[in-house]
């Protein structure tokens, strides 16, 4: 099914894109648009909001003339739509919440967790042992609850990156 505004140019502040979201929970259906503006940025915004295809009038040459020719796009103008809806499709990922592969070497910008004391083996860590800090070499700061309480398994000196292999996974009582 495709959404579609018919105006002919319609104006991309009409394009009422929400419909689209609307028509698929609605009807249980993949959904598209038929695009009737003059630019991309409906197209584009549409694949961001779940359309799966676009339509959209083109045209071979500037001097072809017709009720469409105001709106249609010329062979260029296609090539760069097509390119730039599979690089929105693209970028739209999965619904997952996973760190985007080009972060993992800006890790080391973000904060971890790093002891702030010496610590001796089998010494229990409390919560003036461990801070949050930079650089990222250490567990993410998520994992602080987990960490204090836990006996260290290996002599620890301040400036270490907290690391799952540094505690010992015996449960304390």
């Amino acid at each position: 099914m495709f959404h579609c505004i018919s105006s002919y140019p319609a104006p991309t502040e009409q394009s009422n894109l929400n419909n689209i979201t609307y028509l698929a929970e609605k009807f249980d259906v993949h959904i598209g648009l038929s695009d009737h503006t003059t630019n991309n940025i409906a197209a584009l915004t549409a694949i961001g909001m779940g359309a799966v295809a676009i339509e959209k009038h083109f045209k071979l040459d500037d001097e072809e003339c017709g009720p469409d020719a105001s709106f249609s796009l010329d062979i260029a103008q296609l090539s760069s739509l097509v390119i730039e809806c599979r690089e929105a499709w693209k970028a739209k990922g999965k619904n997952q919440l996973l760190r985007a592969e080009v972060e993992k070497e800006n890790m080391i910008f973000r904060r971890s967790l790093y002891f702030v004391n010496d610590l001796i083996e089998g010494q229990i860590i409390s919560d003036i042992d461990v801070r949050r800090i930079r650089p990222g070499f250490g567990l993410a700061p998520k994992y602080l609850e987990d960490v204090i309480g836990k006996r260290i398994n290996k002599n620890i000196e301040r400036g270490d990156p907290v690391k799952w292999e540094d505690l010992s996974s015996d449960e304390i009582k």
